[in-house]
């Protein structure tokens, strides 16, 4: 895997958008995001498994497809503009298109290549991890080109959703603290955080706000009232009544606006020990 931050052999505008939906633009993790491993090759887009992903051309050729077992289901598109070669790739599809099919040609860009999901990475939420290459032979041996070479009309490779910048969980107290908020045009903003939260062997999930910590570093808490049992975790905030509720394990679990913050999806969370 290399990086690639300059890249002037396409036009800026010769590529749309992967995605199609009224959210499409709001990113989890940005290009060459700083990671434990290597940084992050790619845009982690937000989608759900209603979402279609599609070309960012015309006349796109099926480079490659299958599984890999950090990205799930994969397909590589080659694209030839004004002579030069580039290629997209994109990452934890739910499902491939079936008549997709390795060494064909894609048309038009309003042909669905699959859809958006969460295979290969396990306790993530559904998006779309894609990356813009300008050399690729395998997996493992390809070059990710920074998308801001590119118009991509109102995208913004921000990490402005992922609002849980910190966790710790401190068994001896039964106590969660959180780091919690939004960036607006550099400055931070609150995002008043809530935990969801069951007994493991319950069906009923409990929401409650997080008490603050200190208001000046964002720091929240909450002490749950159980001993002797785990516990099924997930955190939901958001800066105002009209935004969608960002979470933590799963960053983009659904749509979600409404006063409640329970996600209808409930399949990715934190399991604690509460002694």
């Amino acid at each position: 895997m290399r990086f690639q931050e300059m890249y002037s052999s396409v036009p800026r505008t010769a590529f749309g958008f992967p995605l199609n939906h009224s959210l499409q633009y709001r990113v989890n993790s940005s290009w060459n995001e700083p990671r434990a491993k290597e940084n992050h090759p790619g845009i982690d887009s937000y989608g759900d498994r209603t979402h279609y992903v599609y070309p960012l051309a015309n006349n796109a050729f099926v480079e490659d497809k299958g599984w890999s077992d950090t990205g799930g289901n994969f397909v590589v598109l080659k694209y030839n503009i004004n002579n030069s070669i580039v290629y997209s790739l994109y990452m934890h599809l739910d499902r491939i298109n079936p008549a997709i099919t390795k060494g064909s040609i894609i048309s038009s860009r309003n042909t669905w290549v699959g859809v958006v999901g969460n295979t290969g990475c396990g306790d993530c939420g559904p998006h779309l991890h894609w990356e813009v290459l300008s050399s690729y032979s395998s997996l493992d041996s390809r070059i990710s080109v920074s998308p801001n070479n590119f118009d991509w009309g109102n995208a913004q490779f921000s990490d402005d959703a992922a609002v849980f910048k910190r966790v710790d969980y401190h068994s001896a107290s039964r106590t969660l603290y959180v780091r919690a908020y939004d960036t607006d045009v550099g400055k931070r903003v609150p995002v008043n955080p809530y935990i969801i939260f069951k007994p493991t062997s319950s069906t009923q999930w409990n929401v409650a706000q997080m008490t603050v910590v200190s208001s000046s570093t964002f720091d929240y808490k909450y002490t749950f009232p159980y001993s002797g049992t785990t516990v099924d975790v997930m955190l939901a905030g958001r800066r105002n009544n009209s935004e969608y509720w960002s979470y933590y394990p799963a960053k983009y679990t659904n749509l979600n606006n409404s006063s409640n913050p329970l996600p209808s999806l409930t399949d990715s969370k934190l399991t604690l020990y509460v002694p």
